[in-house]
């Protein structure tokens, strides 16, 4: 395949991959916000993972994501529409506290996850799911040093 001689080369290690978890979980935190119109507590957890367009180019984004999630979001502001950088899916319990998410950025990027209002709802050994004000944490720890 022919590289153009402007092209970039972007490596994905342990320190960008760290930034690209913190990222999806603010991705969740904030669409989480965005429906439900509160900031999750610290009583509640969440979790969120990233893919890019190659790990889905195969098969494509799993169905069952569109099952799930069935609602559909964008930026818009009058006559401006995002849906071409950013759109994602989400589907909210308000009783349960519970929301889930898929978001795709540009052509290539991808985070999805899921927020409970009451960490209790969550297997208490899942190293997935952290509580808000444990986010920053996601930089120095292990776990989240590797595509998950």
């Amino acid at each position: 395949m022919p590289v153009p001689e402007d092209a970039g080369l972007a490596v994905i290690g342990p320190r960008t991959i760290r930034q690209f978890n913190l990222f999806a979980h603010k991705v969740v935190l904030a669409l989480y916000f965005e429906h439900l119109r509160v900031p999750l507590k610290d009583a509640g957890c969440f979790c969120a993972f990233w893919r890019t367009k190659e790990d889905f180019a195969r098969d494509g984004i799993p169905k069952i994501f569109f099952e799930m999630l069935p609602g559909y979001g964008t930026l818009i502001q009058g006559q401006w529409n995002e849906k071409e950088t950013f759109e994602y899916r989400h589907a909210v319990n308000q009783q349960e506290g519970v929301f889930g998410c898929l978001a795709r950025f540009r052509r290539g990027f991808f985070t999805y996850g899921f927020a409970v209002a009451d960490a209790n709802k969550v297997p208490p050994n899942d190293m997935d799911w952290v509580k808000p004000s444990n986010l920053l944490s996601l930089l120095h720890n292990p776990t989240f040093s590797k595509k998950r």
